[in-house]
């Protein structure tokens, strides 16, 4: 960029006055003037310091920590990684761009273990291992050049360490015992009580991961974190990178899938450099747990609105749903601070935290004072003032509230949820209270509040008025629907009933036909609906089982006249198809989803929905491979978790599908019955834990292995709402997937024949939250954790709407072009 102007606009540059340039951004540079440093977007004041700092935004909380970097110099590593010709090289200048915009300590590498770090920061030291039997050898910077091979916080020194070790390339085999030794002895520079980590970089697998015991165990007792990363050279996982896995993922901290990833290597610098003190990140985490849970941090940092409000420097932004920074810290003098009265900015005179900020939530330290604030209520436990929970203006702020709040779309105020007790003896101890089977985050039991009873129930109107109530026998009492509260679970099964989300809070409601039941002409007289004279009820309208006459005579529906089925029009040219649906059933997935108090619940209902509409074979899943090609569909469904909690990589992968004689037995079926059979056994025995996928995409293998090899389409349906802790160990179950005739569908927008795969896999991921309320649940394409859809995936479109009428002639024209005339001159 050749202006200031221009250069300013990108986030990762900056103008030098001096020399009238654009360079790249240094946030060092802003050291001492706390205000340019908060007017740049990417770099943090850091007021904890002895005289403050300004650093980069990812590393705003970073602890005092030294870290060595062991590094693979193997032959492997010169080939090309992915777009970068030379993977060695690639490694070493991502490491020199991590170093220019880490907070170093400053000092120099001859401080050794007299560092202070004072004012904070990081020390690096790197190792380069490498070697050919029975020489294991690694190198680090001689005496005199850079940091003679030794921890540095300083900068020049770090980048004489780079260039070194690009000119000194070992290019050897894979032995790593004598460079594990080596770092192991340069922790003794250490300081007592200081953070270390060990980061271990390699793309192959280590030739003497046996000879390591004793360097192993001296870094333990030095309580190093180890952490390992496997570099991939392809998009794809090979072989190579299963064996590299095998090998490294023992050599790191326990728990080792904790300490462990397998990334490509432009991945590197976000996953892995980037991360290393954000308490959000996997192995920030470890390093920094805890560091921005209160007090003043990046506002990117905080992931909930209360402990963003509690920052000084941040407000969350109804908008984006997210933590940002307030405007008072672009104020740099005390009278303009003052001035801003609109965003509740005041001066901080603190000498190294001077400075403008937002004005702490409730800061009153008198409890009628503080009460005495609509959004303030005094907490006499703690004997603090507290910002009041659910006072959020919106829906989509409201539900974001961890405290646990509720829309009222009727007032249109955020409410906090009543009857919050984990267990049914203290809900029963509650008057207003009563547990409920069919509700809590497990789906099966949690505490609601009781319906329809109470003084201000008494009356006709007031006990209609609640649409959980039903008048009778001059009591009010609560519907055969209204007894649902907040059970979905349970409400689709009762009879007539279905979970309303077009309420807020949602509710058990009456399904819409039946609510016309025994009132023929305003049944038949809804487009979605059809009166059934024999039992008098209203139904929704099915195109299944209609004879061709009728079925060619509704807009909504599609004959198929070569097989001699009737079908929604959506479905009417779907080829035979054997479908498998990979539910995730982690702890996560048992948390509300937008109105639908339990996601995995949620998901099964929409499920259930889709399969009614669908074209079934109506073969039963005893047919297995016998089933005929009549463009049709069987489906089967399996839930997966891991045994160990959410967010960890620990403990192993679990899988199931409904057992034998339940619904399909876990396999292949064509029967409606069967399938809602499995849909409800999945509810009943919803898994929770963390995400691990392998046991659930081995099972899928088993299930298509009783799909016909007749030119079916088998396609792979993965739903889930976050990462995959076992994605890198998936090679063997996706080598499963492609034997079993599920092969890797790109995006239609890279392929050039959308029909030239036979079969498909595809994922999709649930989201909490929404923009718009929807009947479904929203679902986005996702590629990454498994790779089986390629390098990037478009979002799932409808095409452009047209009327019914018109789809209908379409699809017509295609099969009849007499009969799309005579249907278009009936219309005419």
């Amino acid at each position: 960029f050749t202006s200031a102007k221009d250069c300013d606009l990108d986030a990762e540059c900056m103008w030098e006055q001096k020399d009238q340039k654009c360079v790249e951004k240094d946030c060092s540079k802003y050291d001492g003037d706390r205000c340019a440093c908060e007017e740049e977007q990417t770099c943090f004041w850091d007021s904890s310091k002895a005289d403050g700092r300004c650093v980069k935004e990812q590393f705003g909380t970073c602890p005092v920590v030294d870290v060595i970097l062991l590094l693979d110099g193997s032959a492997s590593m010169s080939q090309s990684f992915t777009r970068h010709p030379h993977g060695f090289y690639a490694m070493m200048e991502m490491l020199r761009d991590w170093m220019k915009t880490l907070p170093l300590t400053g000092e120099k590498s001859s401080v050794g273990a007299a560092s202070s770090a004072a004012n904070g920061g990081i020390r690096v030291g790197i190792v380069q291992f490498s070697g050919e039997a029975p020489v294991k050898d690694a190198v680090r910077t001689p005496p005199g050049t850079g940091t003679s091979g030794a921890l540095s916080g300083d900068l020049q020194e770090l980048m004489d360490d780079v260039t070194w070790h690009e000119n000194n390339f070992l290019q050897g085999g894979t032995y790593m015992a004598t460079g594990l030794q080596w770092a192991a002895d340069m922790f003794n520079a250490s300081p007592l009580g200081r953070k270390r980590a060990l980061f271990i970089i390699t793309d192959g697998k280590i030739k003497d991961a046996d000879g390591m015991t004793a360097a192993r165990t001296m870094l333990d007792q030095e309580s190093v974190e180890v952490f390992g990363v496997v570099l991939r050279r392809q998009i794809t996982h090979t072989t190579t990178d299963t064996d590299a896995e095998t090998a490294l993922r023992p050599l790191t901290s326990d728990v080792h899938d904790d300490h462990f990833l397998n990334l490509q290597i432009d991945e590197l610098p976000e996953q892995v450099l980037d991360g290393i003190c954000d308490p959000n990140s996997v192995w920030g985490a470890i390093l920094n747990p805890g560091a921005s849970a209160s007090g003043r941090a990046p506002c990117s940092q905080h992931v909930d609105q209360s402990t963003c409000s509690r920052d000084p420097g941040c407000v969350y932004s109804s908008v984006g749903l997210s933590c940002v920074d307030s405007a008072c810290l672009k104020h740099c003098d005390e009278l303009q601070c003052d001035q801003d009265t609109a965003n509740n900015c005041f001066w901080n005179g603190t000498a190294k935290a001077e400075g403008c900020y937002k004005q702490t939530v409730c800061p009153y330290p008198d409890a009628n004072v503080c009460n005495a604030d609509q959004y303030c209520e005094w907490n006499s436990t703690s004997s603090q003032c507290e910002e009041k929970e659910c006072t959020q203006p919106t829906e989509p702020e409201c539900e974001a509230d961890a405290a646990g709040c509720e829309w009222i779309a009727l007032n249109a105020t955020c409410a906090k949820k009543p009857c919050k007790y984990d267990d049914e003896a203290s809900c029963a101890a509650d008057g207003d209270c009563e547990w409920d089977e069919c509700s809590g985050s497990d789906a099966t039991g949690g505490c609601e509040v009781k319906r329809c009873v109470g003084s201000d129930m008494q009356t006709e109107a007031a006990c209609q008025a609640d649409l959980h109530c039903e008048w009778s026998n001059n009591a009010c009492t609560a519907s055969a629907c209204g007894k649902h509260s907040s059970g979905e679970r349970c409400c689709n099964r009762e009879e007539n009933c279905k979970w309303d989300v077009s309420a807020s809070p949602a509710l058990c409601a009456i399904e819409h036909c039946a609510k016309l039941n025994g009132q023929e002409d305003p049944c038949n007289s809804d487009p979605g609906c059809e009166f059934e004279a024999t039992s008098s009820t209203c139904v929704k309208r099915e195109c299944v089982g209609r004879d061709a006459c009728e079925c060619r005579g509704d807009p909504e529906c599609y004959y198929n006249a070569e097989n001699a089925f009737c079908t929604e029009s959506e479905y009417g040219l779907c080829p035979t198809m054997d479908l498998v649906i990979v539910v995730d059933a982690s702890a996560s997935t048992g948390q509300a989803f937008g109105r639908h108090p339990h996601g995995f619940v949620g998901i099964m209902e929409v499920l259930r929905d889709w399969m009614r509409e669908l074209p079934l074979s109506g073969e039963a899943s005893s047919v297995g491979t016998a089933a005929a090609a009549q463009q049709r569909i069987r489906a089967a469904l399996i839930q997966f978790a891991g045994t160990d909690a959410q967010g960890t990589s620990a403990g192993e992968s679990r899988a199931t599908s409904a057992p034998t004689g339940t619904g399909t037995g876990g396999r292949l079926s064509g029967v409606l019955t069967e399938l809602e059979a499995d849909i409800d056994w999945h509810e009943d025995n919803f898994y929770s834990g963390g995400t691990m996928i392998k046991k659930g995409i081995e099972l899928a293998v088993t299930a298509f292995g009783l799909s016909p090899k007749d030119g079916r389409k088998k396609v792979l349906l993965i739903i889930g709402d976050g990462k995959l802790v076992d994605a890198d160990s998936l090679a063997p179950s996706r080598a499963g997937l492609e034997k079993a005739g599920v092969e890797r569908k790109r995006p239609r927008a890279e392929s050039t024949d959308s029909n030239s795969s036979s079969s498909s896999a595809s994922v999709a991921k649930a989201r909490r939250g929404r923009k718009k309320v929807a009947e479904t649940l929203r679902v986005e394409a996702l590629s990454r954790d498994l790779a089986l859809t390629g390098p990037s995936v478009l979002p799932v479109t409808k095409p452009p709407s047209k009327s019914p009428e018109q789809r209908f002639i379409d699809r017509i024209k295609k099969t009849d072009p007499g009969l799309a005339g005579f249907y278009g001159k009936r219309q005419l």
